[in-house]
């Protein structure tokens, strides 16, 4: 074997033996890191969780029935008022009778604040006629304090006070930040009626819309 052959033959088992070396050098590692967890106990590991926006309300109770009845005889008019979770509400003047007329109660059962949006179809004067005596009003509360203090808004009148009814869209807005938060996530709905001794006969109905939107 001549020189050049030996040299090239000498090259080629080298650069072999020093792949065989790479190759249980990054054996040994890995035992190594794998030996470096079995004893020092050394991992890393992920708990992942999304929460979800979700917007939702419930309204506990959506019907509120006065029944049948009239102004009381000499007078002329009658008022009728619920009072939160007063089963009977009010009655003035009048006889009518009712077993059921708590207010409504809405509650906020989604994971985010949102704005209350409250509309009816009628008003006043759609509802029960244009005697000038007639009164269709809503009034909204805390049920738990802390749900909308201080956000109430309709017609520019007060939180805690009665306000006309009205059908356009900008005086339905009740709360801009209804919370969510358990324990302070509910208000109640309360509605006055006066009826003048000269509306017309009939039942009288009146569609309340209650929307949460994006605050």
């Amino acid at each position: 074997m001549d020189t050049e052959k030996f040299n090239n033959l000498v090259a080629v088992l080298a650069i072999v033996i020093v792949l065989i070396a790479l190759v249980n050098l990054s054996t040994t590692l890995i035992r190594v890191s794998e030996l470096r967890e079995g004893l020092t106990g050394y991992a890393t590991g992920y708990v992942n969780i999304t929460i979800s926006e979700m917007i939702s309300l419930d309204l506990l109770n959506d019907t509120i029935e006065w029944g049948a009845g009239v102004v009381n005889e000499s007078f002329l008019n009658s008022t009728l008022i619920t009072y939160a979770d007063n089963i009977t509400g009010y009655v003035e003047q009048g006889n009518w009778t009712c077993t059921d007329c708590t207010g409504f109660t809405i509650e906020n059962v989604g994971s985010v604040n949102f704005t209350l949006n409250i509309s009816s179809n009628v008003n006043a004067t759609n509802l029960l006629g244009t005697q000038t005596a007639n009164l269709f009003q809503w009034n909204m509360t805390e049920k738990e304090t802390g749900t909308c203090a201080s956000s109430y808004q309709s017609n520019d009148v007060a939180w805690g006070q009665f306000a006309d009814v009205n059908v356009t869209g900008a005086a339905g807005i009740f709360c801009t930040n209804f919370s969510y938060l358990s324990g302070e996530d509910e208000v109640y709905l309360d509605f006055k009626l006066r009826v003048d001794q000269g509306v017309e006969p009939g039942t009288k109905t009146a569609l309340i819309d209650i929307q949460a939107l994006s605050s």
